[in-house]
């Protein structure tokens, strides 16, 4: 049978092939015919009565086959005058007879109504559309007269009639029986051509836009006048050309330049700084687009404001130098800055450029012997308050110094941790011992993560290898164990402190998605269901696609990963941390709450549960929610850049585990302190992470890759940058704009 459908497919396949021959195009009609019935026959006698399966495919290729029986019954009646248009010679300016080419608009609107043929699986889909164009655009070559005002707006409204709807200027070039540019020359847009019908639509869209705004007490948004309003925002902006430009045309609460001022340095004052356009889309009176209309874009408004805000910009960063004692990174001026680096690029080429702009007092040096101390001293208290040898994590949210601080003083963590009093390998091998009583047998790695207060990295930071820190915990074999217990300490194995789901990053990341990708399918739904290249159309099939197969380059995407690579379903996920239906407490990754509007525009839509917020991802790097809603195509293509910025293989649990026998780490995670090569690799990681935005993993990794000290950096490129493991094009420009060389 599939023979059949395969030579079916051929003929098919030269329908759109010989689209300019009426007669090759019949012939190919009934071979395909001829390979349906000959596959409806062999299916018929060879499949059981009672399979539904071949039930359903032979009332689908019945469906074919009567599609085709159409097509080659309105051919061949109208064979002599499609034959006559299509052998006219292309510099014939003969006309056709009056009844000729109503016979031949007639076929077009008969053809045009019939269902495309594909129903039948493995055959593909044909609609002829092909042939119609070609058709059309040869009977517009014999048009006897050049058509009048009045003639065109008519042809408009018969079109807009038949579609149930405005046509577009791409339905009128398919479909039309005038050329576009014959209406340009008459009308200048196509908007113009439908304000000039009788349509009645354009007066009605804005009637409609002024009654949402009336309802709301406010102007909407184009969110919420896709829930509010009559029509659907793609047909506004069809006839509108931008949302935007339909509220300004609605005059729904007409705003001058004096008011958009007016509004950002409002704003300006409730978020103690100038605004971004994503804070002026969130909170602020007008949606951001309307700027850009009014004056190119979001800087030349801010400069038709009273705002300094390079001024502003400056100072924010002199206050961070002088708390720093020093310029700083754009790390730095992200984490305790009120203007990100981000602001900082908007007044200065470069971030040196930034840097000699301000002044910083040069710091009060203390002796180095002195400052060791205190870093030393620091770094117990720190163990006491977290109970453990504390890492360069602890240090950053708890310590009194940042970790690269420890690390340019000292080489490396390990070697501080060393100059202390601590004694991590003690520490270990006693909380290696407390996992093997919760657990009653000799700990796997993965189980220390779980329930332990060391993590795999730690062991391997300060020990040789798990095997050996077993062995010297006493806990390497089952007799080990059982004696442990049986020497005072009975209890049965506990669950861990927070949860006995290891917390994992690819779950956390399918899950953010997976929530986004939702949210945004309810919008689309809701808003705009009936033009799917709409933007939020493309939005949320990029979502999906980046679910299922990630982008291009990539393996694979989240979805498959997590069923591939975890052990942990989603459904066990999702109980052990958070409601059963979705994560609601992420341990792992930064997610943010979703605005305010679109909360409540999904809450109202059951797309979200009352009294829970949506979550949606945080781009790395920059700590920006990830868009919802894209009303613009510039903020479409923030959102695919974003998308790359995201990791293309989420760690399962932190490391990829083997329950028994040596566990080798990931690169860039291991340390190896006993030789020369180690010491000068341990240098090398210390000088790179001074670099702002690079972390002890990321260092090592460049460091695989060739790139040892702060002058590679300076002379390699962002292309080659970007191809080292774990790091990002965001992360690539700003290790560039810290050493210079961009």
């Amino acid at each position: 049978m599939n023979k059949y459908i395969q030579d079916a497919n051929q003929s098919l396949e030269s329908v759109s092939k010989a689209h300019e021959d009426p007669n090759e195009v019949y012939r190919s009609v009934l071979n395909a015919h001829s390979s349906l019935c000959t596959a409806l026959n062999s299916l018929s006698s060879s499949a059981p009565s009672n399979d539904g399966t071949s039930r359903r495919r032979i009332d689908s290729l019945k469906k074919d086959i009567e599609g085709l029986e159409q097509y080659a019954e309105l051919i061949a009646a109208d064979e002599r005058v499609l034959v006559e248009l299509t052998e006219q010679s292309s510099d014939s300016t003969d006309p056709l007879s009056e009844s000729d080419i109503v016979q031949i608009r007639d076929f077009l609107d008969d053809i045009r109504d019939l269902p495309a043929v594909g129903q039948t699986k493995g055959l593909r889909e044909e609609s002829f559309d092909q042939f119609s164009h070609h058709l059309r655009t040869l009977l517009r070559k014999y048009e006897d007269h050049e058509p009048s005002q009045d003639e065109l707006l008519s042809h408009v409204e018969q079109l807009a009639n038949q579609l149930n709807r405005i046509p577009s200027h791409e339905d009128m070039r398919l479909e039309g029986r005038y050329n576009l540019n014959t209406y340009y020359d008459h009308f200048g847009s196509w908007s113009g051509v439908v304000k000039a019908t009788d349509i009645g639509h354009y007066e009605a869209f804005l009637d409609d836009l002024r009654s949402v705004s009336e309802k709301l007490g406010r102007r909407p948004t184009s969110a919420e006048y896709g829930v509010h309003g009559e029509y659907t925002l793609s047909r506004l902006e069809r006839a509108f050309g931008t949302w935007t430009r339909a509220l300004e045309a609605s005059r729904v609460d007409s705003a001058t330049n004096e008011d958009l001022c007016n509004a950002i340095e409002k704003l300006a004052e409730e978020r103690g700084r100038v605004p971004t356009a994503r804070q002026m889309d969130q909170h602020g009176l007008y949606n951001s687009q309307l700027y850009a209309d009014r004056f190119g874009n979001w800087l030349a408004a801010i400069e038709e404001t009273s705002l300094d805000y390079r001024s502003d910009v400056i100072g924010d960063l002199e206050a961070v130098a002088k708390s720093l004692g020093r310029p700083p990174t754009t790390t730095e001026m992200d984490k305790h800055g009120t203007y990100s680096s981000g602001d900082v690029y908007n007044h200065f080429g470069s971030w040196e450029e930034a840097k000699e702009a301000i002044e910083v007092p040069e710091p009060q040096e203390k002796g180095s012997t002195e400052r060791r101390d205190e870093i030393l001293t620091s770094l117990e208290k720190l163990a006491d308050t977290v109970g453990r040898v504390p890492n360069g994590s602890h240090m950053e949210e708890h310590g009194e110094y940042e970790q690269h601080e420890v690390t340019n003083e000292f080489g490396s963590w390990y070697e501080a941790i060393v100059a202390t009093d601590l004694n991590p390998e003690s520490d270990l091998i006693k909380d290696v011992r407390e996992v093997a009583k919760k657990v009653g047998t000799p700990p796997t790695l993965g189980q220390q993560s779980t329930y332990g207060r060391y993590t795999p990295q730690d062991v391997y930071r300060y020990c040789d290898s798990w095997p050996e820190l077993k062995t010297a915990a006493g806990v390497s074999a089952q007799s080990e164990v059982d004696a442990l217990l049986q020497a005072g300490d009975t209890e049965s194995p506990e669950e861990p402190s927070s949860h006995s789901v290891s917390p994992s990053e690819l779950a956390e990341r399918y899950e953010e998605f997976w929530q986004l990708s939702r949210a945004v399918h309810g919008l689309v739904e809701h808003v705009d269901p009936e033009n799917t290249d709409s933007l939020m159309c493309q939005w949320r099939d990029l979502l999906s696609q980046f679910l299922s197969s990630g982008l291009e380059g990539w393996e694979e995407g989240y979805g498959p990963q997590q069923s591939d690579r975890s052990e942990v379903s989603m459904k066990e996920y999702r109980a052990t941390y958070g409601d059963g239906d979705s994560v609601t407490e992420f341990q792992v990754i930064e997610t943010a709450v979703v605005d305010p509007v679109i909360g409540n525009l999904l809450e109202s839509l059951d797309k979200v549960d009352a009294g829970r917020s949506l979550r949606v991802p945080v781009i790395p790097d920059t700590a920006e929610p990830l868009a919802v809603f894209v009303e613009t195509e510039h903020e479409l293509t923030r959102a695919k850049k974003a998308l790359a910025k995201f990791p293309e293989r989420p760690s399962v649990d932190g490391w990829e585990w083997v329950d028994e026998g040596d566990v080798t780490p990931r690169d860039g995670d291991s340390q190896d302190t006993s030789n020369s090569s180690g010491d000068r690799s341990t240098q090398a990681v210390s000088e790179l992470c001074a670099v702002g935005g690079i972390e002890e993993g990321e260092a090592e990794s460049l460091i695989a890759a060739g790139f040892e000290s702060v002058a590679d950096l300076k002379h390699a490129t962002l292309d080659e940058l970007v191809r080292v493991d774990g790091i990002s094009e965001g992360l690539a420009f700003r290790m560039k704009a810290d050493v210079g060389g961009v």
